[in-house]
């Protein structure tokens, strides 16, 4: 297992903490109850909970016959058990606390709150995205064919057909829309600009014991070292 030494900025932290919550739901996953099969043959891939053997009793309906034992074939994913896993899931939970709070640390440094600027910025780009739908619409035009009646000579009423048009005309101001768009897009940018440097320029002071390129299977067995 490899261990990470390079500084830490909130960017890298922030995927920690995405690789921590990944890998603690596959522990989690696995660690789930599946109760194994009567006829068992195999041990399942999703079945961390259980070591099961098969033993044909030959000697309670054949007095010359001694018990044998079944090789049960194991298909699970992962060469971990039951006990790393639960150990795993403490192990990474205390990583996590670590984690969150020498990033909340890191964020005190800044000048502006990065979480309420992510926040906010999200909400432009909401918008952003509206008036642009907006901007794509057009007006419309669709003829078609309605029914009318009338009666005739003989007074009866009958159907005939009338060309008919339906005019459909935005009914807001398209060039107010165009400039809320430009104006908030400019704010965004900025916005992303101030925190995409932040993510990348301020120091977490926190030293991960894992590498996001560990494999599961790996972290998991090591907990234990």
């Amino acid at each position: 297992m490899s261990v990470n030494t390079e500084p830490m900025n909130l960017k890298d932290a922030f995927a920690y903490m995405n690789f921590l919550s990944t890998s603690m739901q596959t522990a989690r996953d696995l660690l789930s109850p599946v109760s194994p099969r009567l006829d068992i043959r195999t041990i399942s891939s999703d079945n961390y909970l259980y070591t099961s053997r098969k033993v044909l009793r030959y000697s309670e309906v054949n007095s010359g016959m001694e018990d044998t034992q079944e090789d049960v074939e194991d298909l699970r994913s992962y060469s971990v058990t039951g006990d790393e896993l639960i150990l795993f899931l403490d192990e990474a939970r205390r990583e996590r606390e670590r984690c969150a709070l020498a990033i909340s640390a890191a964020k005190q440094k800044l000048p502006r709150n990065l979480d309420l600027e992510i926040s906010l910025n999200k909400e432009r780009h909401d918008l952003i995205k509206k008036y642009r739908s907006l901007l794509d619409l057009r007006n419309l035009r669709r003829d078609y064919m309605d029914t009318s009646y009338k009666f005739d000579i003989d007074g009866r009423q009958t159907a005939y057909n009338v060309p008919a048009t339906v005019i459909s005309t935005i009914s807001f101001d398209r060039n107010a829309v165009r400039s809320k768009a430009e104006e908030l897009t400019q704010q965004a940018k900025a916005a992303s600009a101030w925190i995409d440097k932040a993510l990348v320029t301020t120091d977490v002071d926190f030293v991960p014991r894992w590498n996001i390129s560990d494999e599961f299977e790996t972290i998991v067995a090591g907990v234990r070292e």
